[in-house]
Parts: structure tokens; C-alpha cells; sequence
């Protein structure tokens, strides 16, 4: 499956450290399917995923935004966009420069942020875990699960998050 970049997209470096944070729900799938979960671009909750930015989409088509007509075309084109997103799967990953507590809160509270690096999952998106980060929040419950999923896969055991600690802030 490869990975098509916007058009003059810069791609990181195959080393480039990338995260998928997961609820717990999400982790337990992929851990008993193997298999990662891919989204309908059209089902995400911003209404704009996977669609080009309005200024990239003029320059890209040479449309001139003070044109009544150019603007036209570039809504058929945005619309013709959006009804072909329902034909389009989308793993989300985070490029890795920190952990931050915004990200675990959003997207993986109670669950894990699974690690690896960019070359992997561009070149096969398999055997690509090379680590799994748990959340700042997870319960002990939680964890323990998370570590004998881990085990169960013959993955490197699970380590916390670098953020967990007395001084975190409860959700």
C-alpha cells in the first residue's frame, strides 16, 4: 500500500520517529486482529480531513480567488474532493518531536501510543512496532492488559510514558 504525499509534500526521513496514539479499544483490535485500523477520511470528526487547504487548491488549479468563476470551480473541485473521500482509508501518525499531554487527551487518554519509524511504515506496513508507550493516564488495570497484549505479540514489554509522574494533571 503506498503512501502518497500531498503533491511537493516533503516526506520526513526514513529514521523519522512517528507515534499512533490509541484509545485502549483501538489497541486491543490491534493486538488480537494485527492488523491497523484505517478510518474513512469522510467519518473523522473535522470536516475538512482529508481535504487540501483552500489556498493550496487554488494555486495547485491557477485559480484567481477574486474570479467569481475560478471560485466555482474551485467549490465543484473541493466538492468532487469530498464525495471521493469516502474512498479514501486513513491511519493517522504523530512525527515525534516530544510527548505532549494535548495529544495523550485527545487520542490515546486511556490508552497507548505505538512507535516506530517512518521508513517501516512507508515501506510495509508491517512488523512495524518498535515500541508501545502508555498513556500518562492509564489506570493499573489498564496497564497490566496493555502488558500482556504486548507479551502476547512477542513485542518489547511496554514502558510509560515519559510525562507520567506525581506532578501530571488528572483528566
Amino acid at each position: 500500500m503506498p503512501i502518497i504525499p500531498y503533491v511537493n509534500q516533503l516526506e520526513p526521513n526514513e529514521d523519522a520517529v512517528i507515534w499512533r496514539f490509541m484509545d485502549l479499544f483501538k489497541f486491543r483490535d490491534l493486538m488480537a486482529s494485527e492488523e491497523l485500523y484505517f478510518r474513512r477520511a469522510d467519518l473523522f470528526t473535522d470536516e475538512s480531513e482529508g481535504l487540501p487547504p483552500e489556498q493550496y487548491a487554488m494555486r495547485v488549479l491557477g485559480l484567481d480567488p477574486y474570479d467569481i468563476r475560478d471560485r466555482v470551480k474551485l467549490n465543484d473541485h473541493l466538492g468532487f474532493l469530498a464525495q471521493n473521500r469516502e474512498s479514501y482509508y486513513i491511519s493517522c501518525w504523530h512525527l515525534y518531536r516530544q510527548e505532549t499531554l494535548d495529544m495523550w487527551d485527545q487520542y490515546g487518554d486511556d490508552g497507548v501510543a505505538v512507535c516506530s519509524r517512518y521508513g517501516l511504515l512507508k515501506s510495509a506496513l508491517d512488523g512495524l512496532l518498535d515500541e508501545v508507550v502508555i498513556s500518562p493516564w492509564a489506570e493499573k488495570d489498564i496497564i497490566e492488559e496493555i502488558e500482556i497484549w504486548v507479551k502476547s505479540r512477542g513485542l518489547p514489554a511496554p514502558k510509560p510514558s515519559e510525562l507520567t509522574s506525581g506532578l501530571t494533571p488528572k483528566l
